[in-house]
């Protein structure tokens, strides 16, 4: 049975919410939620492997704090980052350096609205899951207001956690929705010096799905090509913004 956000994954927004007020934030983006996931106490301590990477401790459990400051995305230089991004956040400074390339001024095309133009919901929410209107609107009214990537990413994380039949939603799905899906976190693990696919493959390795029987294996791998879509299709319709590894969602899947 799925129980829902684990608790350690309620304070990790929380936290998100409080880091973006104090450094003065119009809004929490993504990178916020991976400043956030940098902190210590989120999860348990990783183990190193001889060669050094990281590895799975005895009791089956990694900390994601541990695994990303394996890579160097350290909270401070994650925050520093996230610094250079504001205010308009991580995401508009990724779509400022892709457009840049083809002679495209962002911020003349976004005129007086600014960033806060990517911020407007899409006209149609999908009729489900039921509530997603609400849910939009509720985030807007959080202080400072969630932005639509920082959204999309938890709801792909939720959506990961889900088809990989785990039990709860934990940080760890909200680090791997980061860290395969989003340009905005993305383009402040650039900013840090950080190897972005090494570190998805190491958040991989120490978060396997579940394996607790093979029919459960069975059944992931049959709806594995479903579910990766889905969650692929539904981020890129909220944020507006193509994902940076899709086809490695099926992976995390797993099956």
């Amino acid at each position: 049975m799925f129980r829902g956000d684990h608790p350690d994954l309620s304070r990790t927004v929380g936290r998100a919410l409080r880091l973006a007020r104090d450094l003065g934030h119009p809004r929490t983006g993504s990178e916020h939620l991976l400043l956030a996931l940098t902190a210590e106490g989120t999860g348990l301590a990783v183990d190193s492997a001889p060669d050094g990477t990281p590895a799975a401790s005895a009791a089956g459990a990694s900390g994601v704090a541990s695994v990303l400051a394996v890579h160097g995305a350290t909270e401070t230089a994650i925050r520093e980052a996230v610094h250079r991004a504001a205010p308009a956040g991580a995401g508009t400074a990724a779509d400022r350096d892709t457009l840049a390339g083809l002679g495209i001024d962002l911020d003349r095309l976004l005129g007086a609205s600014g960033a806060k133009a990517l911020d407007r919901p899409p006209a149609r929410e999908p009729l489900f899951p039921l509530g997603a209107a609400e849910a939009r609107r509720r985030s807007a009214r959080m202080r400072p207001p969630l932005g639509l990537d920082a959204q999309a990413a938890y709801e792909a994380s939720l959506r990961l956690a889900l088809s990989r039949r785990e039990r709860d939603h934990r940080p760890e799905h909200l680090a791997l929705a980061l860290v395969t899906l989003d340009p905005g976190v993305a383009w402040v693990l650039s900013a840090a010096g950080v190897d972005r696919q090494a570190l998805l493959a190491d958040l991989a390795a120490a978060f396997p799905p579940p394996r607790r029987n093979p029919f459960l294996n069975l059944e992931r791998r049959l709806a594995r090509r479903t579910r990766h879509h889905d969650i692929v299709r539904r981020y890129q319709r909220t944020t507006g913004r193509t994902t940076t590894s899709a086809a490695a969602v099926a992976t995390l899947i797993g099956g």
